[in-house]
């Protein structure tokens, strides 16, 4: 939710990784997305989400396991420098999907 907050290098992490269609979802216009002004469009952004909506995302866990299984919310692509702080998280579980893709 750091987005909705405003955070602009969450709002370019998140729009690289598929925020753009959530927010054609919501019914933002693409020239608001692509504005390098990204103010409009957390205005945007917090006109069409309830704040009920964001207080269940902020109490929900990043992730969850289950013996063989890892749930989680968006992709985990090693290439950004955050992986690091996952793979501590995670320390003890399995994070071979943490793995760069081979082509």
């Amino acid at each position: 939710m750091d987005c909705y907050r405003g955070d602009e290098e969450a709002i370019g992490f998140w729009l690289a990784l598929g925020g753009r269609s959530t927010l054609a979802g919501l019914g933002i216009a693409e020239s608001v997305i692509d504005a390098p002004d990204k103010m409009p469009l957390v205005d945007e952004l917090r006109s069409r989400l309830s704040p009920d909506i964001v207080d269940l995302t902020d109490r929900l866990p990043p992730f969850w396991s289950l013996g063989d299984y890892f749930f989680v919310h968006a992709v985990v692509r090693p290439v950004h420098r955050w992986i690091a702080r996952i793979r501590t998280i995670l320390s003890g579980f399995d994070t071979r999907f943490c793995q760069p893709e081979t082509a």
